[in-house]
C-alpha cells in the first residue's frame, strides 16, 4: 500500500490495484478569486497529471477545500475517473460537468459499494459544521452569487469511508469531529486534525474538526496500528500546531501506533 500526501485533506492511496484520490483541492487562489484559501502545499497540476492517473475520486463533503470544482473539472477532462460522494456531490459533478452516470457512484451513511474487483468503499456519517440541511442552504445562497463560484459547491452529509483493500482497511475520516468516528476496525487511519477556527456565521472560536488529542480516542474506536495525520497545515486555523506535539499525543495511542508525518507530494510505503 502506498500513500502520498498532496497537502492539506487531499492524498492518494494506492492499493488493490487501484489508486485512489481523495478531496482533490490543486486550484490557485486565480483561478476563484480573493474569498479562495488555496492548499498551500498542493502539486502543480500539470505535473500531477503527468505522474498520476486515479482511478476513483473520493470525496468526502461538499466543501471547497475538499470538493474544488475547477480541480474535479480537469480531473474529469485530463483523466476521466469514477468519482465517489454523497448524492448532493455526485448530483452537483453530473450537473456542473455532465459527467456521465457510469463515472459516478453515490453513497449515503451505511452504504457500501465494490469496485475494481478488490476493494470495497464503505461510507458513514460524520459530524462536522455546515454540512446536511444547513449546508444545502448555505449552498442555495451562494449559488445566487456567480463571483463566489464554487465557494459552496453543495451540502448533504459529511461521509467518512473506510476502503477495505487486500493490503489492509483504511479510515478516511474527512472532516469529522470525534463523534463522527465508527467503532469500526481500521488497521491504517488517516486523520483530518486541526485546531479552532472562526465559524463564518457567529464570527466565534470552534473547533469543527479533531484536534490531535481527540486523535487518541478516535484510534481506541478504529485500533489502527498506522496513523496518519493530514489537513493539519491549512490557513483556516487560528493557530499552527506543533508536530512533535502531534506526533507525540498520537503516539500514546492504545496499541502504541506508529504515526507518520508524511512529508508533501512524495510516495511512501504504508
Amino acid at each position: 500500500m502506498q500513500f502520498t500526501w498532496h497537502g492539506s485533506a487531499s492524498y492518494t492511496i494506492r492499493a488493490g490495484g487501484t489508486e485512489f484520490l481523495v478531496d482533490p483541492s490543486f486550484s490557485r487562489k486565480e483561478e476563484y478569486g480573493d474569498w479562495f484559501l488555496a492548499n498551500p502545499h498542493a502539486p502543480d497540476f500539470p505535473e500531477y497529471a503527468r505522474n498520476r492517473r486515479p482511478n476513483y475520486v473520493l470525496i468526502t463533503h461538499g466543501h471547497p477545500d475538499h470538493f474544488d470544482l475547477h480541480t474535479v473539472r480537469k480531473l474529469w477532462a485530463e483523466k476521466g475517473p469514477v468519482f465517489v460522494g454523497s448524492k448532493d456531490v455526485t448530483e452537483t459533478i453530473h450537473r456542473e460537468f455532465a459527467v456521465p452516470g457510469d463515472h459516478l457512484i453515490s453513497l449515503e451513511p451505511g452504504g457500501e459499494v465494490g469496485v475494481h474487483e478488490l476493494v470495497k468503499i464503505r461510507a458513514f456519517a460524520g459530524v462536522h459544521w455546515f454540512t446536511g440541511e444547513e449546508g444545502r442552504r448555505s449552498a442555495e445562497k451562494f449559488a445566487k452569487r456567480p463571483d463566489r463560484y464554487g465557494a459552496m459547491p453543495c451540502g448533504g452529509p459529511m461521509l467518512s469511508f473506510l476502503l477495505e483493500t487486500p493490503e489492509g482497511r483504511v479510515f478516511i475520516s474527512g472532516d469529522t469531529k470525534l463523534e463522527g468516528i465508527p467503532a469500526v476496525r481500521a488497521d491504517v487511519a488517516i486523520l483530518c486534525v486541526g485546531g479552532q477556527a472562526l465559524n463564518s456565521v457567529t464570527k466565534q472560536p470552534e473547533t469543527p474538526i479533531i484536534t490531535p488529542e481527540e486523535a487518541r480516542d478516535a484510534l481506541r474506536r478504529l485500533g489502527a496500528g498506522v496513523v496518519i495525520p493530514v489537513h493539519y497545515d491549512y490557513d483556516i486555523f487560528l493557530g499552527s500546531l506543533d508536530l512533535r506535539d502531534v506526533k507525540a499525543d498520537l503516539e500514546q495511542a492504545p496499541g502504541k501506533p506508529r504515526v507518520i508525518m508524511a512529508p508533501y507530494n512524495q510516495e511512501i510505503e504504508l
